[in-house]
């Protein structure tokens, strides 16, 4: 099926932008809706690691002495070690929870206004996306296990045995890896708006991906020079807009009026953070948004 992108991201936009609530959906989804080229740029670092590690495997070592060490020492159960943990814990429990429900809170609201407008409500899109909480989990757990998985079979000392070139086993690490965040993707899709278990949504939306190839990579790329430019239109006017807060802490510097100084440059972090936390949001819930309308528009020949 022929798919025009400009219609598309159009709309999509249009979507985003009159619909401040997907903001912030946006906000706490920003962890699950990256690029998928940028996911493949991320893996170099990574990457990188693994070959310095391959047959010593030192970062494990090193990793699992310091918890034993941490653990025989005395200094791990005292309680303010034990109120950082658990602490830490909490924050990142609600952090992923938050994250996850925002991720399907997207999903439905941007299907909704796909066919109709509608007026949305923070009460029913998050009770609605309740449902879907633990199946977009345990996806998220089965595509961790699986890049994971496929890194430490890579990482086995025997493979290096063989005469192939590590540039190999790098090169299939990527297209896995980069397969795998797309189906995922489309697979979270036949969850939530296909009412798919697991297993088939993983299967319908492996089945998609290879089916729709081409215009997937066309759309994914696409996505990828408009965040680009997005990028450098920030980076460009917050230069611009720092001229005169620079400036204004350089005379309270010059009069040595210190107070002034950091109020202006507090003010001055908050109003960039927040400008670079609106931009994030809006873009994610575009991004999500031209992908949703994509996978209507494609998913209508597949099985469900």
């Amino acid at each position: 099926m022929s798919v025009k992108l400009k219609p598309l991201l159009k709309k999509s936009w249009n979507i985003a932008w009159h619909n401040p609530l997907l903001w912030l959906f946006g906000f706490f989804a920003v962890l699950f809706s990256n690029n998928e080229i940028n996911v493949i740029i991320a893996n170099f670092n990574r990457i990188n690691n693994w070959i310095d590690q391959l047959i010593t495997l030192k970062v494990i070592k090193t990793q699992f002495n310091t918890i034993f060490t941490g653990i025989q020492s005395q200094e791990f159960f005292t309680a303010t070690a034990l109120y950082n943990i658990s602490l830490g814990i909490i924050i990142f429990l609600l952090f992923l929870y938050l994250s996850i429900m925002s991720q399907v809170a997207l999903t439905v609201s941007i299907d909704k206004l796909r066919t109709i407008k509608t007026r949305l409500t923070l009460t029913n899109i998050w009770e609605k996306s309740k449902t879907f909480f633990w199946s977009i989990l345990a996806l998220y757990f089965l595509v961790l296990v699986i890049t994971y998985g496929f890194l430490y079979i890579l990482s086995l000392p025997f493979l290096y045995t063989l005469p192939i070139p590590i540039i190999t086993y790098i090169i299939i690490f990527l297209i896995l890896v980069f397969c795998v965040t797309f189906i995922s993707r489309f697979a979270i899709f036949y969850v939530i708006l296909k009412n798919n278990s697991i297993t088939s949504s993983f299967k319908n939306a492996s089945l998609f991906f290879f089916k729709n190839f081409s215009i997937i990579i066309k759309t994914s790329v696409t996505l990828f020079i408009i965040l680009i430019v997005i990028g450098l239109g920030v980076l460009l006017a917050s230069i611009g807009a720092s001229f005169p807060f620079f400036t204004l802490m350089s005379l309270f510097l010059y009069i040595k009026f210190i107070f002034g100084f950091w109020l202006t440059l507090i003010a001055w972090t908050f109003i960039l953070l927040a400008f670079f936390v609106i931009i994030s949001s809006i873009f994610s819930s575009f991004q999500t948004s031209v992908w949703i309308l994509l996978f209507s528009k494609l998913s209508k020949k597949l099985p469900s």
